[in-house]
């Protein structure tokens, strides 16, 4: 997997730079300030672009636009300091697949970054309506569209709890189902029903979803 990273604050690049490093899958990463997002990158395609906003909101569509055209990335994720609405729109509409807060806590990233990368997507509670051009089931979207606030998260069990946590920490089935003294078997029944109540079709969307939630 390759990613190009296009944001101006050395220390914002540093955040995702730690997260993006640890993910399965990662080969090459090239990170560059917005003034030189054109110049010295490499023209071959990049699996997944991540995008920083700035206080500028026309200029970041212009860019955003232009370097998807010339990038053409797989999958795009658009990181803001303040949420906007209208820049959603635009972002859905150019066919970016998740647009999360530069703020957001690593585990946050990790999930959405995860999301992404198994053809997911995730945008921030912020109008009743969906933006046109969303994809089906995208995380966190009702079907009449995005929601104004998060749900109430739901009551797990401590087992529930427990499971959670190690599939957040990465643990597979195997590690899971020997820490809790059960089969693989009886690990992905107990998982099923914690998607279940996260909302979730796979890992990725429950911890994605329970880290939204404050139960990570």
């Amino acid at each position: 997997m390759n990613v190009l990273i296009i944001e101006q604050l050395p220390s914002v690049q540093h955040a995702i730079r730690r997260v993006v490093e640890a993910m399965p899958e990662f080969k090459k990463l090239t990170t560059v300030g917005r003034d030189a997002a054109h110049e010295s990158v490499d023209a071959r395609q990049n699996t997944l672009l991540i995008f920083g906003c700035s206080a500028n909101l026309v200029e970041d569509r212009a860019l955003l636009a232009e370097t998807i055209q010339r990038y053409a990335p797989l999958r795009s994720l658009a990181l803001y300091e303040n949420p906007d609405l209208d820049f959603a729109h635009s972002a859905v509409r150019l066919g970016v697949a998740g647009y999360v807060s530069k703020a957001a806590a690593p585990i946050v990233m990790r999930a959405s970054l995860n999301l992404l990368r198994v053809g997911g997507s995730c945008y921030p509670p912020l109008a009743r309506t969906r933006p046109i051009g969303t994809r089906d089931a995208p995380t966190f979207m009702e079907p009449g569209g995005l929601r104004l606030t998060a749900a109430a998260p739901p009551h797990l069990t401590g087992r529930q709890t427990q499971l959670l946590g190690m599939l957040a920490a990465g643990k597979d089935a195997r590690a899971v189902g020997k820490k809790m003294g059960v089969t693989v078997a009886t690990v992905r029944s107990h998982a099923n029903k914690l998607y279940h109540k996260l909302g979730a079709r796979n890992r990725a969307e429950a911890v994605f979803n329970a880290s939204r939630l404050g139960l990570v």
